[in-house]
């Protein structure tokens, strides 16, 4: 019973809420504006770390686009399960998009600002929401009591990259890129 209440006690002192779904709700598309209500959803999939629930992932992409993303309209939305700062979102991300390729230093320093501005805090429920359009980059909404745009990122290379840390071939998420884009499992 001790170890229970010891667990549960860390658990909170992480970021864990009892229930981090309680009051959570569902993305609609409208609040993003008329122009995505038609995009599908694609899939959905849990990211763990350590066998923890950080995240459930949801996608929405035309069928048409296949794999070939970078060229079509989509919506990628974490509903996060813990507390993180808009600063260590920028950090891990870049981590994570450095499994895509070296990045000099100049570009990582550079993108670690632009993202952490662009990106917010959240807590257990809330929501973080990458609205890309080719023509006109990645903008970042986070839902918590209202949806609100939290920023905006102009340059593609850096739009491509952060998407590609769930959608590029080099995830270090592979089941949960084949969840988003509706792959069929490679076995196991």
């Amino acid at each position: 019973m001790k170890r229970r209440l010891c667990l549960g006690g860390l658990l909170a002192c992480a970021g864990f809420a009892a229930s981090p779904w309680a009051g959570a709700q569902p993305l609609s598309l409208s609040e993003l504006g008329e122009e995505w209500q038609k995009l599908p959803l694609r899939g959905q999939g849990i990211f763990r770390f350590w066998g923890l629930e950080i995240y459930e992932a949801s996608l929405w992409l035309p069928a048409e686009a296949g794999t070939a993303w970078t060229t079509h309209r989509l919506v990628l939305s974490l509903q996060y399960r813990r507390n993180f700062s808009a600063q260590d979102i920028a950090q891990r991300s870049l981590q994570e998009m450095q499994r895509q390729g070296p990045l000099a230093d100049a570009i990582v320093q550079q993108w670690q600002r632009q993202l952490t501005e662009a990106l917010s805090d959240v807590r257990p429920g809330e929501r973080l929401t990458a609205v890309y359009d080719p023509q006109q980059g990645l903008r970042f909404w986070h839902h918590a009591q209202r949806a609100r745009v939290s920023g905006q990122i102009d340059d593609r290379a850096l739009a491509h990259k952060f998407l590609g840390i769930w959608l590029s071939e080099s995830t270090s998420a592979p089941a949960l890129r084949q969840a988003l884009l509706g792959l069929p499992s490679s076995g196991g």
